[in-house]
């Protein structure tokens, strides 16, 4: 049974694992640049915020269409970004949700804007088709 999971899921474990280290590693060097470590959430915490995020993310591309699988993207980024922005404040405290929102907010401003630059013709995501 494990080995049949590993074998469906493998590649997106390994994406979700490593994107969160690699994630929180350059959150902790950009805190460590600024001498911002004491207000910095712990490592620990991020990496498995990041992790829960890239592996909702990544379940919803293989599970969801249309506009149900952005929402659902857009949800489970903010929901590990506020953990970086709320520091070491308390998960369950109302500083966290103020964080998801300013997240929240963000990523549907970045998707209205990709909406409007559909609309217009312009897709930064769809492969190149050559010159005729």
């Amino acid at each position: 049974m494990l080995q049949s999971l590993w074998n469906e899921y493998g590649t997106e474990a390994l994406i979700a694992l490593g994107g969160a280290f690699v994630t929180a590693l350059i959150m902790r060097l950009k805190a460590w640049q600024l001498g911002d470590l004491e207000e910095e959430a712990a490592f620990m915490r991020q990496f498995l915020a990041y992790t829960v995020g890239y592996a909702a993310a990544l379940a919803a591309v293989r599970m969801l269409d249309g506009y149900l699988r952005y929402a659902a993207i857009v949800v489970a980024s903010s929901l590990a970004l506020a953990v970086t922005i709320n520091g070491r404040a308390p998960l369950f405290s109302r500083s966290y949700v103020l964080s998801f929102c300013v997240a929240l907010v963000s990523g549907l401003a970045l998707w209205a804007l990709y909406a409007v630059m559909l609309h217009y013709g312009i897709d930064l995501l769809a492969p190149r088709r050559p010159a005729p």
